[in-house]
């Protein structure tokens, strides 16, 4: 969306004005009778009418500006903190980057800042930050702040919510702070390098303080409480949670170490009932909290990284459930059928445990909402489920390394919207699965340490038009006898031994940076270029990957294919770590 596009759509009121700099933008936008906009060089004329739109704002005067979500990729005009009127200012998901200007923490006037989700947006928060004594929101979230956070921000005394999650924000914090701020209804910290400690005790700065010590009666109306992926130590006890009634999302899991304790009185505790999200991870859980059990409205649970062994049967009839991750931890024992009572769920992880006996057949069925399906690393036996119905949304499928067999089922084509598929170090038995090709969206498949046999072959209709990357190490296959790398920038030398070093100059046409035995240009007359490890950040999708590794080659097919085949274990292992990141 343009600029002048939400001027089109949004009526200038003496509340609420909207505000545009030239020097945010590089481009000329235009305003006309129509509602369409326009984007093209400026001539003087437009630069003249563009310079009298600007300057009829009555800058002063201006109290708010929103242009959220606008994609704007520049750096912050310094302009802006001469703004002096301005109560409400959202920049929020903009492409903004560069140092966020200093001065816009001294407008005296301010209600609501709001500048989350731009990744590239760097800065400190200074002291100055304790004038604003009418803030009421202070959304930083998922950016590149760093720095300490001042004891100064505590004084803000009508503050109802504040998110400083996913940031560089370092050093102590006493949560004791949190109790000056009396309207505070959402508190987000989680993803920092923040160390939490208690005022009232003298212990290690690292151990979380018990509730009494920090009265949480003065938070009692905090709707959201999430510290995770902080390095905080200690032990939460169930009944000091149990004082924060309107609390709708906790997050205590992910990078803490925490122990979270339901005490002896625990059947007596009334633990809020409206719980949406729970994250309880790395919490040195060993049994399943109870608690859960009452939580009517619970759409999220992350217990990750405990040492849980079961799950009770009551877990199924939470029909509210989105997400059910339980991943890395110690359950034993087979999947309930009464799983597929969880029709609401959209992700699905269990993976890492050590789980027993066959999948329940109904999870490729009962639900047309589960995106992620994740069952990797148990002792699983068996077929996978057989039937996929029609209009699933099912993204992400891992069974690999369980002890599964048979074939792969072809209802797996009703997946339309899969882009992951991971069977890997099982007992497959099958020959290739060329019909997977008709996926319209799938971009990874491993199907490596199995019984895959025969030719691959792929008929013309069968494209696999996004497919990026397709381990088969370690099977039965046959080969390809034709290989099209044309114009895709590969570079560095063309192995020496296996099937590569058999293909002539014409398969790598238009890849000037390769050299190899079977190309006029000669590895040993040319110098190697550095090879260097993918960033771990990187746009699985950028080609940067591909250029720089031969264990992942592009197959060009006349009908279309483009494929990247994985030849060694070692990759498979690092690109499998990228992908988690990734979807």
């Amino acid at each position: 969306m343009t600029m002048m596009g939400l001027l089109h759509s949004v009526a200038l009121s003496t509340q609420f004005l909207l505000l545009f700099s030239s020097s945010l933008f590089t481009n000329c936008l235009t305003l006309n009778d129509s509602t369409s906009t326009h984007h093209h060089g400026c001539h003087q004329h437009e630069n003249n009418a563009l310079l009298s739109f600007k300057q009829s704002f009555i800058i002063s005067k201006l109290e708010q500006l929103r242009l959220n979500f606008v994609t704007i990729s520049s750096s912050l005009p310094h302009t802006l903190t001469n703004l002096t009127s301005l109560q409400k200012l959202s920049f929020r998901n903009c492409e903004l980057y560069g140092e966020f200007p200093v001065g816009i923490f001294y407008l005296p006037n301010l209600t609501s800042l709001n500048f989350a989700e731009n990744q590239n947006l760097q800065g400190a928060l200074p002291a100055s930050i304790g004038n604003l004594t009418n803030l009421a929101l202070l959304a930083l979230g998922d950016n590149s702040f760093h720095g300490e956070i001042p004891q100064s921000l505590f004084r803000l005394e009508n503050l109802e919510q504040l998110s400083l999650s996913y940031n560089f924000f370092e050093g102590q914090l006493a949560l004791d702070m949190f109790l000056k701020l009396k309207m505070l209804n959402a508190l987000g910290l989680s993803v920092n390098k923040l160390t939490l400690f208690s005022q009232n005790r003298n212990v290690n700065v690292t151990i979380l303080p018990p509730i009494q010590s920090l009265g949480l009666s003065g938070l009692e109306n905090l709707t959201v409480l999430d510290l995770s992926h902080n390095t905080l130590e200690g032990q939460i006890e169930l009944d000091m949670l149990s004082k924060l009634q309107k609390l709708t999302s906790l997050g205590l899991g992910g990078g803490n170490k925490l122990y979270f304790l339901e005490g002896k009185n625990s059947s007596n505790v009334t633990f809020p009932s409206q719980i949406q999200t729970l994250i309880l991870g790395s919490c040195n859980l060993v049994h399943f909290p109870n608690f859960t059990q009452h939580l009517q409205e619970l759409t999220d649970l992350y217990l990750s990284n405990n040492t849980i062994k079961t799950i009770p049967s009551w877990l199924w009839n939470k029909t509210t459930l989105q997400t059910l991750v339980i991943s890395n931890s110690l359950l034993i024992g087979e999947i309930s059928p009464s799983i597929c009572n969880l029709q609401s769920l959209v992700v699905l992880d269990l993976s890492s445990n050590n789980l027993v006996g066959m999948i329940p057949s109904c999870l490729g069925t009962f639900s047309r909402s589960l995106q992620v399906l994740d069952l990797a690393a148990n002792k699983l036996i068996g077929n996978i489920p057989q039937t996929y119905v029609k209009g699933n949304a099912l993204q992400f499928i891992d069974f690999s390394s369980n002890k599964l067999y048979g074939q792969l089922p072809r209802t797996l084509v009703n997946c339309r919207m899969l882009e992951f598929l991971d069977v890997r170090h099982n007992h497959f038995n099958d020959s290739f699965p060329f019909w997977l090709g008709s996926l319209p969206k799938l971009k990874v498949v491993f199907l490596s340490d199995n019984q895959f046999h025969g030719a691959i072959m792929c008929p013309l209709k069968y494209t696999f038009p996004q497919l990026r990357i397709i381990d088969l190490s370690q099977n039965g296959l046959t080969f390809l006898d034709f290989l099209n790398v044309f114009f895709n920038n590969l570079s560095g030398p063309i192995p020496k031994n296996g099937q590569l070093s058999t293909f002539d100059e014409n398969s790598f046409k238009g890849n000037k940076y390769l050299c190899g035995i079977r190309l006029l240009k000669k590895c040993e007359d040319h110098p190697k270029l550095p090879l260097q490890k993918p960033d771990g950040d990187q746009d699985s999708e950028s080609g940067s990957f591909f250029e720089l590794y031969w264990m992942v080659i592009i197959i060009g097919y006349g009908g279309g294919l483009v494929a990247g085949l994985a030849l060694g274990n070692a990759f498979a292992v690092d690109v499998y770590r990228l992908l988690k990141k990734i979807f």
